[in-house]
């Protein structure tokens, strides 16, 4: 029996390598193995490629972890950057918000989705009113 295959979002990390710096695209080890600990098979989704490519390697996919990150851009909110905000990845805004809409087809019941930073990232393209805390 074939196992779940479940994609993770990825962050841009730097990576020192022979005096020069590289860009290159991560998770956490820790949810690899909850994916695997949960029987599944980790795939990387990263956002280095755009929206449309991570939602093409996702549509194939059983499910779905957003790994969290920095900060979502405000913009998505109708909002001005805050004076307290942090790192802003738009690439990974857009890559997973088009990695939402595709999970609302897949009918991703609310109790499976998992709250992040004090938002439902999900919520975010149904434009859902959205307050800062």
């Amino acid at each position: 029996m074939r196992r779940p295959r479940i994609g993770l979002t990825t962050d841009t990390v730097y990576l020192p390598r022979h005096g020069k710096t590289y860009a290159a695209q991560a998770a956490a080890e820790a949810y690899l193995r909850a994916v695997r600990a949960a029987g599944g098979v980790p795939v990387l989704l990263p956002s280095s490629g755009g929206a449309e490519e991570a939602v093409e390697i996702a549509s194939d996919l059983d499910g779905l972890l957003l790994t969290g990150g920095g900060d979502v851009d405000p913009k998505y909110f109708g909002e001005d950057p805050h004076p307290d905000l942090r790192t802003i990845d738009p690439l990974r805004d857009e890559t997973e918000i088009a990695l939402c809409r595709l999970a609302e087809e897949w009918v991703v019941p609310e109790q499976d989705r998992v709250e992040c930073c004090g938002v439902w990232p999900d919520r975010i393209p149904m434009q859902y009113m959205l307050h800062r805390q």
